[in-house]
């Protein structure tokens, strides 16, 4: 809805982000709900080092949050290269624990292994990165609540190509 903003405008500044939801508010003439950045490190450096950017955006993105009462979103991408279906990418994410840190939640996805499908490697069970196949469609979400009931929700979602909405898979699916 109107409410919610989405911002992909690159070098903004925390400031900036305040001044963008004050005119939001004023061009809709209601208080926005939320705002959804992409990505943190596309705002403003304080040293032309990314990480050290989103370091410290995040503990000031988080209190602008407190500020005006609303859910700020901020995309934060994986740094490395996490298997596909890894559960929880939370150490790999770019900028490194402090964003998780400085954040209240944060969401995992990651793909679902067709484990009949893929080849394993024989021995220790692993499986090779070349021989994993993925189930197309699904996906593994993780919901950490670092506050409040400090739950984990974890869930499986497939896609239904009919009507383009993901659809919660039964418990049995897993």
């Amino acid at each position: 809805g109107h409410r919610l903003g989405i911002i992909s405008e690159v070098d903004l500044s925390v400031e900036d982000l305040d001044r963008i939801i004050d005119e939001r508010e004023q061009l809709i003439g209601e208080k926005v709900a939320g705002l959804a950045i992409d990505s943190a490190g596309s705002l403003a450096t304080q040293d032309g080092n990314e990480i050290h950017a989103l370091i410290y955006n995040s503990k000031y993105v988080k209190e602008l949050a407190k500020r005006k009462n609303i859910a700020i979103v901020t995309l934060s991408h994986a740094s490395g290269k996490p298997s596909g279906d890894t559960r929880d990418v939370a150490s790999f994410v770019r900028g490194g624990m402090k964003i998780i840190d400085n954040c209240d939640a944060y969401i995992s996805v990651s793909k679902i292994l067709d484990t009949e499908r893929s080849t394993i490697a024989t021995g220790k069970g692993a499986i090779n990165e070349e021989d994993k196949i993925y189930k197309p469609g699904e996906i593994y979400l993780r919901f950490v609540n670092k506050r409040g009931n400090g739950e984990t929700i974890n869930q499986m979602l497939k896609l239904d190509e009919e009507t383009l909405t993901l659809n919660f898979q039964d418990a049995n699916d897993f």
